[in-house]
């Protein structure tokens, strides 16, 4: 178990890392002092690290999941979901937030996004106060939404957030489009769904 232990001890480290980056990511929200362009810079590096070190955090999760004694790993997946999910949230509600700045920048300079658009390869010359953010990639979507857990009151704030995130970016594949609206139930509602070997998914028409 000494193995099992390293692990814990070095997802704990990458916890706190990802704590700071909170930290950091909601005083560059409050820092009323940078002008737009470069908060959305400082946002998004820091908001792409958050994701990555969440990224390694799931793996050790995984990995010390493998060396769990099996008649505990069920009560111990749902209390790591109860830390995972403060990271997953943060994640979704910074993503929100960033994306409400992006339009607002593009809204008073619709020529800029055009502009990088067609000179990508001079975005590493430019200035770090005058880095525009690329266009999400068109395979799998980084853009995280609310968390989904079943209960029919929070269904039409889920939906509105994924149809303005996801369903509406044409870039994206139908199945990328699936893929994400799966995965952002939350992990219970999911299992739900999968043990009763039905999936049902309602749409609304508007």
């Amino acid at each position: 178990m000494a193995n099992r232990a390293h692990l814990v001890s070095l997802r704990g480290g990458s916890r706190g890392q990802a704590t700071t980056l909170v930290r950091r990511l909601e005083a560059v929200f409050a820092n009323a002092e940078l002008d737009a362009i470069h908060k959305l810079h400082e946002l998004v590096t820091k908001h792409q690290a958050l994701y990555e070190r969440y990224q390694i955090i799931e793996d050790l999760d995984q990995q010390i999941y493998a060396l769990t004694q099996a008649d505990a790993l069920e009560a111990y997946i749902a209390a790591v979901d109860e830390v995972n999910i403060v990271y997953q949230d943060a994640l979704s509600l910074y993503q929100h937030r960033i994306n409400v700045i992006r339009r607002e920048i593009e809204a008073a300079d619709p020529d800029r996004r055009r502009n990088d658009a067609a000179a990508p390869g001079q975005q590493g010359n430019v200035p770090a106060h005058q880095v525009i953010v690329p266009a999400r990639a068109t395979s799998r979507p980084k853009i995280t939404l609310p968390r989904f857990n079943g209960e029919i009151l929070q269904w039409r704030q889920f939906w509105q957030a994924f149809q303005a995130e996801i369903h509406s970016d044409d870039t994206l594949a139908n199945i990328n489009k699936f893929n994400t609206l799966w995965v952002n139930w939350s992990p219970t509602y999911s299992a739900r769904l999968r043990v009763s070997r039905r999936l049902m998914i309602i749409i609304p028409c508007s």
